[in-house]
């Protein structure tokens, strides 16, 4: 990642209720707008 590059780090609960929320609601979206979305547990 250079520095031109747009991060979120996400801090959410560590459940795997949660899980598709954060791969389709975020990571996903995210990504397809050019941001590198991460969890602390990827």
């Amino acid at each position: 990642m250079d520095e031109n590059n747009l991060f979120a780090f996400v801090l959410m609960p560590f459940d795997s209720r949660f899980d598709d929320i954060y791969r389709f609601g975020i990571k996903e979206p995210a990504g397809q707008m050019g941001i590198l979305a991460e969890r602390v547990d990827e």
